[in-house]
C-alpha cells in the first residue's frame, strides 16, 4: 500500500514532462488504471463467437477402391456431431464468464478510484499539517520576539 500511495502521489506531481497533473485528471486516470484494462481486454477477447464451439467435431470424406473390380470405388462421408447440451452449456459458461468479466471491471475501477481518492486525501491532509506547522512556527517565532 506504501508502493502504490509513493507512485501515485509520483503521479500527482509530474505528468509527462514536469506537468502538474490536477485532481479530476488524477481520477479520471483509473480508466487506464493496469488492472481494469487487463479484464477490458479479457472481455474483448471473450466477444461473440470467438469462443463459440462448433456444432461438427469431425468431417471425414472417404474414397475406397477395390483393386480387384476395376471401376468400382466406393466413397463416404463420416460426420461427428457435438453434443448439443454441450454447446449450450458452453454458451452458458461464456456468457456466465462475460458477467463475471463484467462485474471484476466494476469492482476494480471503484477500487482504483478509491485509492485515487485516498492518495488525495492524504495529499490534502499532508499540505494542511505543512500550513499548520508553518503557522505554529511563525507563532513560536512570534512569542520569541515578545
Amino acid at each position: 500500500m506504501r508502493i502504490l500511495t509513493i507512485v501515485l502521489s509520483l503521479l500527482i506531481f509530474f505528468q509527462g514532462k514536469s506537468q502538474f497533473i490536477t485532481g479530476d485528471e488524477l481520477i479520471k486516470s483509473a480508466y487506464q488504471d493496469i488492472s481494469v484494462m487487463g479484464i477490458e481486454q479479457q472481455g474483448s477477447f471473450l466477444k461473440e463467437g470467438t469462443w463459440s464451439m462448433p456444432w461438427f467435431n469431425n468431417l471425414q470424406l472417404n474414397a475406397k477402391n477395390n483393386t480387384l473390380v476395376y471401376g468400382r470405388e466406393q466413397y463416404g462421408v463420416r460426420i461427428n456431431a457435438t453434443n448439443p447440451f454441450e454447446v449450450i452449456n458452453n454458451k452458458k459458461y461464456f456468457q456466465a464468464q462475460q458477467s463475471l468479466n463484467s462485474i471484476t471491471r466494476k469492482r476494480l475501477f471503484k477500487e482504483a478510484v478509491r485509492n485515487r481518492y485516498l492518495l488525495l486525501l492524504s495529499y490534502a491532509e499532508t499540505e494542511n499539517f505543512a500550513q499548520l506547522r508553518k503557522k505554529q512556527e511563525a507563532l513560536i517565532l512570534k512569542m520569541l520576539q515578545i
